[in-house]
């Protein structure tokens, strides 16, 4: 074996970390390292979270008018469609600080599992408070922009690979 195959073998010369970024559904594409394609799985995993975010936009207010009546509609609404990003502001670090502890994987998919959850309670909501807890329940479990581009930032050793497509 070559000093450099064995370099590689070892992981210091590895042009890109192929490995390593498999467990997120990152794979290398083409002749430079610097485009990648993300996988199925891993572009699913980063669209959870702003889907649950955003996709009430569209209809909160119509909601809202359909379960409270048209008075104060509009900041019942604003209501449904902050209350997740305040809860997820509130519990980001906390975590962080739980999947240094536990592990990356266990908390993006606890993420999920309450992202999937909330959501599945806001539809089946007929009444503006229990909508209301369902997104604040999503935002509370929600952790997983920031737990995953630390997992990305863990795996790649290479500085100039940090920064993906």
């Amino acid at each position: 074996m070559t000093r450099k195959m064995a370099r590689i073998s070892e992981g210091l010369d590895d042009p890109f970390p192929t490995k390593q970024l498999a467990v997120l559904g990152m794979i290398p594409c083409g002749i430079k390292s610097e485009a990648c394609v993300t996988n199925i799985s891993q572009a699913i995993c980063r669209l959870a979270e702003p889907v649950a975010f955003m996709s009430i936009i569209a209809y909160s207010f119509a909601m809202v008018q359909d379960i409270k009546g048209e008075e104060d509609a509009s900041f019942y609404s604003g209501l449904l469609v902050s209350a997740f990003a305040m809860a997820e502001a509130s519990t980001a670090m906390i975590w962080g600080s739980i999947s240094d502890r536990y592990g990356r994987k266990p908390i993006v998919l606890v993420g999920l599992a309450g992202t999937a959850l909330s959501s599945l309670l806001f539809g089946f909501a007929k009444n503006y408070w229990l909508a209301l807890l369902a997104r604040v329940v999503g935002g509370l479990l929600n952790g997983n922009v920031a737990v995953m581009q630390t997992m990305v930032a863990e795996m790649v050793k290479n500085p100039k690979h940090e920064r993906m497509c």
